[in-house]
C-alpha cells in the first residue's frame, strides 16, 4: 500500500502542534526531507505529491524525527586567545544558539556559526 507523503507530513504536524513538541514536525521541510531521500525509502513521485510504502514510512517518519532533533544543534566557533576553538550548542536557530552560547561561556568573539546536519 502507497502513502502520500503530503498527507503524511500534515497529519504530523497537526499532532505535532497540539501537542506542542519542542521540535516540531514541519510538513514542509518533511516533504523535502523525503523528496531528498527518495531512493533510500523507494518514494515514487505522483504529480505533486510523493508516495512511499508502507513498508518505508515509519522509517521515513523515524529518520525526520531524528533529523529535525539534530538539526538543532550548532558548531560555534569562537577565537580564544588567537586560536580558534569549537563548542556545540543547542538553539531553536542561529540566534538563540548564539545566546545559548554567550550564556555558557560568556560573550567570547564569534567567528562561524553553523547548524549540524543530518547524515
Amino acid at each position: 500500500m502507497q502513502h502520500s507523503v503530503k498527507n503524511i507530513g500534515e497529519t504530523h504536524e497537526g499532532i505535532s502542534t497540539m501537542r506542542k513538541d519542542k521540535y516540531q514536525f514541519i510538513a514542509k521541510e518533511f516533504f523535502e526531507f523525503a523528496k531528498n531521500n527518495a531512493k533510500k525509502y523507494s518514494i515514487v513521485e505522483n504529480g505533486d505529491d510523493l508516495l512511499v510504502s508502507t513498508w518505508y514510512s515509519n522509517s521515513l517518519i523515524e529518520d525526520y524525527r531524528n533529523y529535525i532533533y539534530k538539526s538543532r544543534f550548532y558548531d560555534v566557533f569562537y577565537d580564544m586567545d588567537g586560536d580558534m576553538a569549537t563548542a556545540t550548542v543547542r538553539g531553536k536557530n542561529k540566534k538563540k544558539a548564539i545566546e545559548e552560547f554567550n550564556k555558557i561561556y560568556g560573550n567570547l568573539k564569534i567567528k562561524i556559526v553553523q547548524r549540524l546536519s543530518w547524515s
